[in-house]
C-alpha cells in the first residue's frame, strides 16, 4: 500500500505501498496486467508527470512494513467544470422582486456532476422553517423542492411545498421561476455558487521493497525472520476537484520520502511508527484546493520468487510477502 496522496488506505487498512532500497537480487516482475487510463470522453489531458520515489515506506494492514523505490508516472484529465455552494453559509433567495426575502443554507452537496444537494432555510418575517431537498445542478441549470415547516425542528409542515428551477450566471449569481408555481421569479446575489473543476487521475508504479527481519508482514502481520527483497507494480485510480491546475508533462528530480529502517521495526501504526517524513505532494504543486478525492480503483502487486506473494487491490487482497 501507499503513503502517497491517497488518503483511503490507513483509514479502512487498505492502504497501498511501494517499496525502497538497494538490497537482495531481485526475483521476476509480477505478471499482473495493469489496466490503461480511462477518462471520459471529452476530457482534457493537463498532467503528465515522471519521478522516481526512494524510501517511501509501504503500509501494510497491520503497521509500516518495507522500504520501497519505484518509478511514478501521473497523469491527470479535466474532465469538467461544476459548480458548488459553500457549506454552511447562509445566502439570500429574493422571491417576488424582494418582496420575501428568505435565508438558505446549504449543508450536504456531491462533487461530481450532476451535483446533488440539500439544506435547510428560514422565512424571518413568518417566521417559516423550510427544508431544501431533491436539489441538482446540472451543467448551469438549478432546481430544488422546497418544504414549509410551522417550527424549527421540522416536525409540523404547513402543507406547502414548491419547485425551483433557476438559471446560474457566469458570477454565480442564480435568477429563475417556481416551476410549481409560475410567475414567482427569484434570484440570487452573485458568488451564491462559485465553479470548480473536476478531474480523472490516473497513476502508476514500478520498482521495488525491501522488508527487513523484525517487520511485520503485510496482510498477516506475522514477524519476518529475515531480511526480503522484491519487484512490484501497482496503480490507482481516482477522481477529484480543484479550483485550478498548472499543465506540466515532464520528469522531475527524485523524491526521497524520508522512510527509516528503524521506523517500520517499531511494528504497528500504534507503536509510535510515523511513516515517511517527506513526501512530495503533486496534488499540491500542480493543484489549487485539490479535494473531494474518490478513489475508483486500485490494485498492488508484489512478488518474492516461487510464485509467492502479495496482492492488495480493491477487488480483495491475497498472499503475504513473509520469510
Amino acid at each position: 500500500m501507499h503513503t502517497k496522496e491517497k488518503v483511503m488506505a490507513l483509514s479502512i487498512l487498505s492502504v497501498l505501498a511501494l517499496l525502497a532500497i538497494a538490497g537482495p537480487a531481485f526475483a521476476a516482475k509480477p505478471t499482473a496486467t495493469i489496466p490503461s487510463p480511462s477518462p471520459p470522453a471529452g476530457s482534457t489531458q493537463v498532467l503528465n508527470l515522471n519521478y522516481h520515489v526512494i524510501n517511501d515506506e509501504d503500509s501494510g494492514f497491520h503497521g509500516y512494513w518495507a522500504l520501497d523505490h519505484y518509478a511514478k508516472n501521473v497523469q491527470v484529465w479535466q474532465t469538467g467544470t461544476i459548480w458548488q455552494f459553500t457549506l454552511n453559509v447562509p445566502w439570500t433567495l429574493s422571491v417576488d422582486l424582494g418582496t420575501y426575502l428568505h435565508t438558505m443554507t446549504i449543508t450536504t452537496q456531491s462533487s461530481s456532476s450532476p451535483v446533488s444537494f440539500s439544506g435547510t432555510a428560514v422565512y424571518p418575517a413568518g417566521p417559516i422553517y423550510e427544508t431544501i431537498t431533491s436539489g441538482t445542478i446540472s451543467g448551469n441549470t438549478i432546481s430544488w423542492t422546497g418544504t414549509y415547516f410551522n417550527d424549527p425542528g421540522y416536525t409540523s409542515p404547513t402543507g406547502y411545498t414548491y419547485t425551483a428551477v433557476g438559471t446560474i450566471a457566469a458570477d454565480g449569481s442564480i435568477s429563475g421561476d417556481l416551476s410549481s408555481q409560475p410567475g414567482n421569479p427569484w434570484t440570487a446575489p452573485a458568488g451564491t455558487v462559485t465553479s470548480t473543476n473536476t478531474y480523472y487521475a490516473f497513476i502508476t508504479y514500478d520498482g521495488g521493497y525491501h522488508t527487513f527481519a523484525g517487520a511485520l508482514s503485510p496482510m498477516a502481520g506475522k514477524t519476518e525472520t529475515r531480511d526480503v527483497a522484491g519487484n512490484f507494480n501497482g496503480f490507482l485510480e481516482f477522481t477529484f476537484t480543484a479550483t485550478a491546475n498548472t499543465p506540466f508533462s515532464g520528469n522531475i528530480p527524485t523524491k526521497d520520502y524520508g522512510g527509516t529502517v528503524s521506523d517500520i521495526l517499531l511494528g504497528t501504526y500504534g507503536s509510535g511508527q510515523t511513516g515517511p517524513t517527506s513526501v512530495f505532494s503533486w496534488t499540491n504543486t500542480y493543484f489549487t484546493n485539490f479535494g473531494n478525492e474518490v478513489e475508483t480503483n486500485w490494485g498492488f502487486y508484489y512478488y518474492m520468487g516461487n510464485g509467492l506473494g502479495w496482492t492488495n487491490a480493491a477487488s480483495g487482497s491475497s498472499g503475504d510477502i513473509l520469510a
